[in-house]
């Protein structure tokens, strides 16, 4: 009996111990392949072309139901797996932007592509919890099936953890009908004509209209699904009229056999229906992550009303009025509800040309009142041209009293320059002259901020008017005639249909278009295009096209992108096209090609100083509010624009600089350098971080700062008080000290060897040795020997200028302050040493990565 009773025990134990083992090697299992899916390690040869970001990023939970309601067990009490709202293309492609590209691109969708060279270890992972990619593209289904099979286990073992699916798009071709593939979805490639293609989905639908049939008569390759019951569903199919019957065109593996959710597609992205379904694909498969709004906004301007050519034939007829008219209203019930024409008029060619074009001049200005109009100006005149301001007022009094004269109510919120001139780039004339005459709010532009690529349009805002992005949608005023449009009618209708006009309306929320009006006579292009594409948008798709005044436009845009209300001031020298609209009198020349950008109280102010000393090198003039400083990047100066910059510099023939030791831990300033000054030397200063702050610190005080005075300088850094004024004076002496962080990103916008760094010591006790490296530097024509230029002051303990034999000028009171600092104690130093080791640490690595000697006050 007791034999049997520890028999017994014995095997509980051993049944006990060997659970445990197996419940280890699981997890240690699972350990390794979350391991493997994010240790940097685990990256080949997956080549990272690009990586476009969305400021409004969200991060989502991981899908907890599969599609047809196929539940996933998820313990609330334990941390679940999340993923960030972001998408994964894989391609083969070296262009820049395939059609998948622009269409993640004109959503505004945060994505990487990646380009695909026979091998991959790509990290998917941030942490065991946090996925990167919330969905994976494949461009085309044959990368996937000529990956490796350790690459597709990698991409396999992702989405089953993370619960992410995959689209794949095909590219129709033999081949695909003698290869092998590893999942459970059989296909071929076929020659066939589709009659109809029907999507038949209604749970998938969204955006596409199901259950109505396109015409695909045009496309006569495609790839044919072979799906089973059990685990596939067939979102599109098309039909023919001969005896092949009805075929699987789109098609979703529930992921019941191998635990991933895949979407098929039987043909490229490009094909126009398929860029319809890419979206909801989007949307279902990221449980609406990726979700679009299903509203579109439209307005369409009709610029140089009554402009006609000097000869005559160009202009409108009354009977094209009259069918302007029609269209509109036919728009408005069936298409776009609340629809309007806004017409551009430019009164001084009222009634001139022929006498049957001064016949549609008199019946537009008959039919005013169902339109709306603007001030297109008085003599259609280029505002850039004109740097006095009364010109362009006189222009717009001219429009004004033409259109009380012919009882036309023009908007007084509203209007367009002709040519877009003065509007990007600004011509602060023209906009002082909108808020005068008319009290302008809105405005659009397709030239911000650059006319191509048309899916990086953006808006902005300058002087309290608004700036929306403006569509083009191929009709200029050379195109009168349907036959003789460029390449052809063909090129027209394919702009139509899939093409960069259709792209705009499924993509942007928000559409103005240009349009001129000698695009509504002879063949009334204009008309005849908005009517097919606002039809075929109607019937293939469940988007709600609907017009809106631009005071709405402009709200729900910026609504939307908060962030564009900021603009970017780009150089106008870098776009041929900005060049033509920018006044001849301003030059790119001007602008500084040298930015010290500090930090402060690291000897920028000297710096600047010995800079001035240079034959060759000017700097800006004063500012009336910041002295020497510009501080236009990363401030609110910014917001006065380029011209306001652009006055402080007036000789073109010199090296012309600035310095703003502000610029350097300002966030957005490094871009903002960037974007105008891309070919800009940059010059930072290095100084102990320790003894910056304590510089700074005592700026303050010699300026009267409350924080400064009432507390030490060994209280505010151990955080003895927490008032606001403290806590700010705090960052002010302790942010720019971490010289790692606002280095690099720095070096995110220019080359390495766009900047230079200089130990602020050597620049105190050696200025003649640094001020040669800044010449070899900036290059200069003509290098002169600081030596006869500086000279040591022991009394103020730095170099001065040499005046005289006997006489120096020394920088002003406030600086080499730091000689008369008592010394900081022994506890509040260790504790700022042990605050900055870990970032001196980076930026030692850093510096020694780029062969900069290291300043003696970093640890060894």
């Amino acid at each position: 009996m007791g034999c049997t009773r520890m028999t017994v025990s014995l095997i509980k134990w051993s049944l006990k111990r060997w659970f445990m083992i197996f419940c280890c090697l699981g997890l240690t299992s699972m350990t390794w392949m979350l391991y493997k899916l994010s240790s940097p390690s685990s990256r080949g040869h997956l080549d990272f072309v690009a990586q476009y970001t969305n400021p409004r990023l969200a991060v989502n939970r991981a899908p907890s139901t599969l599609p047809s309601g196929h539940k996933i067990d998820i313990d609330d009490n334990q941390p679940q797996p999340t993923v960030e709202n972001k998408a994964l293309l894989i391609h083969r492609s070296s262009r820049t932007y395939s059609s998948v590209t622009i269409a993640l691109l004109y959503s505004r969708l945060k994505f990487d592509t990646v380009r695909y060279k026979g091998s991959s270890k790509a990290m998917f992972t941030k942490n065991s919890l946090q996925g990167q990619y919330s969905i994976i593209i494949i461009e085309d289904l044959l990368i996937y099936i000529d990956m490796r099979n350790e690459d597709k286990s990698l991409i396999s073992e992702y989405c089953k953890v993370y619960k992410v699916g995959i689209i794949f798009f095909t590219l129709p071709q033999p081949r695909m009908n003698s290869i092998d593939y590893d999942f459970p979805l059989s296909f071929s490639s076929v020659e066939r004509t589709v009659d109809k293609y029907i999507v038949n989905e209604t749970e998938f639908a969204d955006i596409a209209r199901h259950g109505v049939g396109h015409d695909m008569n045009h496309i006569k390759d495609w790839v044919q699904f072979h799906p089973s019951k059990a685990t596939h569903r067939t979102l599109a199919y098309g039909q023919t009229r001969d005896s092949h019957g009805i075929f699987s065109l789109v098609v979703l593996d529930l992921g019941l056999e191998d635990g991933v959710v895949k979407l098929f597609f039987g043909q490229k992205h490009s094909l126009w229906i398929h860029k319809i379904l890419f979206l909801d694909a989007l949307s279902f498969l990221t449980n609406g992550a990726m979700k679009m709004s299903k509203t579109r906004l439209i307005q369409i301007d009709i610029d140089d009303i009554f402009l006609g050519s000097s000869t005559g034939g160009t202009k409108m007829k009354a009977v094209d009025a009259l069918e302007l008219k029609n269209a509109q209203s036919v728009w408005r019930e069936h298409y776009v509800p609340g629809f309007n024409f806004y017409l551009g008029f430019n009164g001084k060619s009222y009634k001139a040309g022929l006498e049957e074009e001064a016949d549609g001049d008199v019946e537009l200005i008959k039919q005013a009142g169902h339109f709306h109009w603007f001030d297109h100006t008085w003599a259609h005149v280029q505002a850039h041209k004109y740097n006095n301001l009364s010109k362009l007022v006189e222009q717009m009094e001219l429009s004004k009293a033409f259109a009380k004269e012919h009882n036309i109510t023009v908007s007084r919120t509203y209007s367009v320059a002709p040519h877009h001139s003065g509007v990007y780039p600004v011509h602060e004339q023209l906009y002082k002259a909108w808020r005068k005459v008319w009290g302008i709010q809105v405005t659009s532009t397709e030239e911000y901020p650059h006319l191509n690529p048309p899916w990086f349009l953006r808006g902005y805002a300058h002087l309290d008017i608004k700036v929306l992005p403006r569509q083009v949608c191929g009709l200029y005023t050379k195109n009168l005639n349907y036959s003789s449009y460029p390449k052809g009618p063909e090129a027209l209708e394919r702009n139509i249909l899939g093409g960069a006009l259709f792209d705009t309306v499924l993509y942007n929320y928000v559409n103005v278009y240009m349009t001129h009006q000698q695009n509504y006579g002879h063949d009334r292009l204009a008309i005849y295009t908005f009517n097919k594409l606002f039809e075929l948008f109607t019937y293939a798709t469940t988007l709600k096209l609907e017009g809106a005044p631009p005071e709405k436009l402009a709200e729900d845009y910026f609504g939307r992108y908060p962030e564009e209300l900021q603009p970017l001031w780009l150089n106008p020298c870098d776009d041929p096209r900005h060049m033509e609209i920018w006044n001849e009198e301003k030059s790119c020349t001007k602008l500084p090609s040298l930015l010290v950008v500090g930090p402060q109280k690291t000897g920028s102010t000297a710096l600047y100083t010995f800079l001035k000393l240079h034959p060759d090198i000017a700097a800006n003039r004063d500012s009336p509010t910041s002295y020497e400083e510009l501080q236009f990047f990363g401030s609110p100066n910014y917001n006065k624009g380029l011209d306001w910059y652009m006055q402080f510099f007036t000789d073109d023939s010199l090296i012309n600089f600035e310095k703003s030791a502000t610029y350097f831990d300002k966030d957005s300033a490094a871009k903002q350098m960037s974007s105008l000054l891309p070919k800009a030397r940059i010059i930072v200063i290095l100084l102990d971080p320790i003894a910056r702050a304590l510089s700074w610190y005592h700026h303050q005080r010699a300026h009267n700062n409350t924080a400064a005075i009432s507390l030490t300088f060994s209280e505010l850094v151990r955080g003895k008080n927490t008032s606001k004024s403290a806590q700010s004076l705090l960052s002010q002496m302790m942010k720019p000290g971490f010289y790692y962080d606002h280095i690099q990103r720095l070096r995110k916008y220019y080359s390495d060897s766009q900047i230079m760094y200089i130990d602020g010591e050597k620049l105190k006790s050696d200025p003649v040795r640094v001020m040669s490296d800044v010449q070899d530097f900036i290059n200069v024509d003509t290098k002169i020997d600081y030596g006869n230029l500086l000279r040591f002051d022991k009394e103020k303990g730095f170099y001065c200028i040499v005046i005289s034999n006997t006489k120096s000028k020394c920088l002003g009171s406030g600086k080499g302050r730091s000689k008369y600092y008592a010394d900081v104690d022994s506890e509040t130093k260790e504790h700022l040493e042990r605050v900055f080791a870990v970032p001196n640490s980076y930026l030692k690595r850093l510096l020694i990565k780029l062969g900069v000697p290291i300043p003696s006050w970093i640890e060894p």
